[in-house]
């Protein structure tokens, strides 16, 4: 009997033991406000509740766990906070703010910052330079609107586009093949007036449209040779220098020093740099004449609904680089070493300024 009684006793102390190693347990409901998404964790009385894991909400930031106390709403804070009941905390949300980098390409390492909020109207600035009409602004190949609601990422990068005229103010110099057909003489050529040299002296031209579709190199086998030795540097320099203008037109033309490929040129390439700080989107893919078409040269690339044709770059080293699509930015295909292919060809020039002032009347 003595030891029955002994067994009760210890009984009885370990179930008293084991209350106080086992405290109430409450529930805590975790509503993040989004997608239906609920979740539950218990938690001991009168102890702290881990911050749960952030989900991300497209356009929203976090403006954390909230709980109602007394017919109000608080936020609630881990480090402080105690379970000591039954609760529902409820994730709140606030609109995004993006950082909006806005790079002035205009010579200057200029880059400036403002702030958009999700789901707010917004105007884009309108920056000034000297000389040149303001484009608009670009993220790669896409333009930027002027103003609306915002609703884009939360950090952009933006480039401005500047021509001396605008690009659609454009001259003619120059003939060449263009409708296909032979019998009614060469067209043409159009221009669009890229850039302006530092001492106003000089237009940067280059071509509207793909006039022409011709290999890199005309060498067989296909030698590797940086773009000062290739053929179709000496096809610009040479046969359509000579035939596409007249002689008073070429004293127009200033020769130039290209300063990455070494080479001095009257007519050339541009590079990759130059067409994406030079050419807004729109105007940087490749548009074929009829007669380059009737060459075979076909494209699957679109852009804003139409066909773009690949033009060929000017490159430093012995790659010889082509450019598809929208020719610099997102989206943009870069092929190289493509052997003896054709692809379109973009001239390029430097031109007198009062040359180019007096086509257009200035």
């Amino acid at each position: 009997m003595k030891i029955i009684k002994s067994l009760c006793f210890f009984a009885i102390i370990f179930l008293l033991v084991s209350c106080e190693q086992s405290p109430e347990m409450y529930t805590v409901t975790l509503d993040y406000d989004y997608l239906g998404t609920v979740e539950t964790v218990r938690v001991a009385a009168g102890e702290r509740l881990a911050e749960p894991p952030e989900k991300s909400k497209s356009n929203a930031d976090s403006a954390g766990w909230w709980v109602e106390e007394s017919g109000s709403e608080r936020q609630w804070n881990f480090e402080t906070d105690t379970v000591t009941a039954d609760l529902t905390l409820k994730h709140r949300w606030k609109p995004a703010v993006s950082c909006v980098q806005l790079e002035m390409n205009d010579g200057t390492d200029t880059v400036q910052e403002i702030y958009f909020t999700a789901g707010e109207f917004y105007t884009m600035p309108t920056p000034e330079r000297e000389g040149y009409v303001f484009e608009g602004w670009y993220r790669g190949a896409v333009k930027i609107a002027d103003g609306g609601i915002w609703s884009g990422d939360r950090k952009i990068f933006c480039q401005a586009a500047w021509s001396p005229y605008g690009y659609e103010t454009t001259v003619f110099i120059g003939e060449y093949e263009q409708d296909n057909d032979v019998e009614n003489g060469a067209e043409p050529i159009e221009w669009l007036i890229l850039d302006r040299s530092e001492d106003q002296s000089r237009y940067l031209l280059v071509s509207r449209y793909v006039i022409e579709y011709l290999p890199y190199t005309a060498d067989k086998p296909v030698i590797y040779r940086s773009y000062k030795d290739r053929t179709l540097r000496t096809w610009l320099n040479e046969d359509f220098y000579r035939t596409a203008f007249a002689d008073g037109e070429r004293a127009g033309i200033r020769r130039v020093h290209l300063e990455d490929v070494r080479a001095d040129d009257y007519i050339f390439l541009l590079s990759y740099v130059e067409i994406g700080r030079t050419l807004a989107a729109e105007y940087a893919i490749g548009i074929a004449t009829a007669y380059v078409q009737a060459q075979g040269f076909t494209t699957e690339d679109m852009y804003g609904g139409a066909l773009s044709y690949p033009y060929w770059v000017r490159h430093g080293d012995k790659e010889q680089l082509y450019m598809t699509t929208i020719g610099y930015g997102g989206g943009t295909k870069v092929g190289s070493n493509v052997g003896s292919r054709c692809q379109g060809v973009r001239p390029a020039m430097w031109v007198d300024a009062e040359y180019v002032d007096a086509l257009l009347g200035e």
